[in-house]
């Protein structure tokens, strides 16, 4: 087994130089490739050759749960040698590591264990009007209004006085937080089409629930009140259907 620390910057940056087609390289990582870090990293040849595969790996998951304790990150790379786990604590190196992917699910769970509500037992919620929140137009200008003149984005939302109660707990709570992201990404070839999925998906826990909002826009019109087993049946799912892209097999529903 192969096991290193380094941060994503400059192991993935190596592995792009050297990389001869850059069409391959998932997106999820085009953020972390610093040009100025495109230089030979002190990694022994079997480190390399985990970022170089990590590069290149049609589907890469980034999962992060945030507690009053800290936060820490589980990163899933798979591709049909199998898959690599990167996990860290705050803002530690990441540890990189060729895992059994057996393993990866014991890993999101122990990475959500610290909030029960997080790591409650899988419960889909079907999103739909009937759980979804969402500030008016009028709300939205308002807040945005303040936001202009200065005011910090969580003061800004506390000063709006209409805003229905689960709405302003899902918009103000700073309690546990998770965040899922999935891309599946393979490269078009002369006989199929080029295959790109792609999900951020966010949850906090407030006084009165788990909610769920989609993308960055923290006012996503995507924001829902969930059950608390929402997480895990968005993630095991996802991580069962991404080892089936990249391992070859086909996803039974």
């Amino acid at each position: 087994m192969t096991r290193f620390r380094s941060p994503l910057e400059p192991a993935l940056s190596a592995a792009f130089a050297r990389l001869r087609e850059p069409r391959r390289i998932n997106p999820t990582w085009l953020p972390h490739l610093d040009g100025a870090a495109l230089q030979r990293p002190d990694l022994a040849p079997a480190e390399q050759r985990l970022a170089q595969r990590a590069l290149i790996a049609p589907v890469v998951i980034a999962l992060t749960a945030t507690t009053p304790e800290g936060r820490e990150e589980l990163r899933v790379v798979l591709d049909t040698a199998g898959a690599i786990a990167l996990t860290r604590i705050g803002d530690d190196p990441y540890e990189w590591w060729d895992a059994p992917f057996e393993v990866i699910p014991d890993l999101v769970l122990t990475l959500l264990s610290s909030s029960s509500r997080l790591a409650a037992a899988p419960q889909m919620t079907t999103r739909g009007p009937h759980n979804a929140l969402t500030l008016t137009a009028e709300q939205r200008r308002a807040i945005a209004a303040r936001v202009a003149d200065g005011i910090p984005a969580h003061e800004a939302i506390d000063a709006q006085t209409d805003l229905s109660a689960p709405l302003r707990d899902a918009l103000l709570s700073d309690r546990e937080r998770a965040t899922f992201d999935i891309c599946m990404h393979v490269p078009p070839t002369p006989h199929t089409p080029m295959l790109r999925f792609h999900l951020l998906r966010r949850w906090n826990v407030g006084a009165h629930g788990l909610y769920s909002a989609d993308g960055e826009d923290g006012f996503s019109d995507a924001l829902h009140q969930v059950a608390e087993g929402d997480v895990l049946a968005t993630v095991l799912p996802l991580l069962e259907e991404g080892a089936g892209l990249a391992f070859g097999k086909e996803v039974v529903a």
